[in-house]
């Protein structure tokens, strides 16, 4: 690690992150860094993945009270997030910053590097926010860089069972008798009202040729 870098790693508490699978009006994945008492949190349509030529878009959510990590169930319907909650994968991070810069500091740069310690997610990721003109949504790019972790063509979708109970997200769903669906079927509408965590119809994420629409490069 460069020098003028500092890591929680000299820390024996390091701060928790977690995933949560969350079908919701629709089905994506939670993203929560824990940062200054609280989780702070994007929603990802297509969820993570571990291939480095893939930017998964991430929009910047409201911020969740820690206990919130260890969630897995169900939102009863006309609450906010109405719907089942799987914790896909969770652990330790190391945010890696710039010396001198405080948490609250890091959090306003476009750059955020960091260190996953999960079960599924390991190892070196960026987050970089991502400017798509006027827009009222803070919107960023979820990125996997090199490193011994990455898998080319990775879905998450391989791999939907909860890191901490083994279930399904329609096993959750099941055992509060709620009827399983597929997961790659929308729920009903009658299930509850639309969230704030709903990955709003936001489309693919940026091309291959860099941070941006397809064939512009803007970093």
């Amino acid at each position: 690690m460069p020098p003028d870098r500092v890591s929680s790693t000299e820390n024996p508490q390091l701060p928790r992150f977690v995933v949560q699978k969350h079908w919701a009006r629709t089905l994506h994945y939670d993203f929560r860094l824990e940062v200054d008492g609280q989780l702070i949190s994007w929603a990802v349509p297509k969820g993570p993945s571990r291939d480095p030529k893939v930017r998964r878009l991430a929009v910047r959510m409201p911020d969740h009270p820690l206990d919130y990590a260890a969630f897995e169930g169900t939102i009863p319907r006309g609450e906010y997030g109405a719907g089942a909650v799987l914790v896909w994968d969770t652990g330790a991070y190391e945010p890696l910053r710039p010396a001198g810069v405080s948490s609250k500091e890091w959090l306003h740069q476009d750059f955020l590097r960091f260190i996953l310690h999960g079960a599924k997610l390991r190892g070196l990721w960026e987050m970089v926010r991502y400017r798509a003109g006027p827009s009222p949504k803070e919107m960023w790019l979820w990125i996997k860089l090199r490193d011994r972790f990455v898998q080319t063509g990775y879905d998450p979708e391989s791999e939907p069972l909860s890191a901490v109970s083994g279930r399904t997200v329609d096993e959750i769903r099941g055992s509060e008798g709620i009827p399983a669906v597929s997961e790659h079927e929308r729920p009903l509408e009658a299930w509850g009202q639309p969230c704030a965590e709903d990955p709003f119809q936001l489309g693919d994420e940026p091309g291959p040729t860099g941070i941006g629409p397809p064939g512009r490069l803007t970093q």
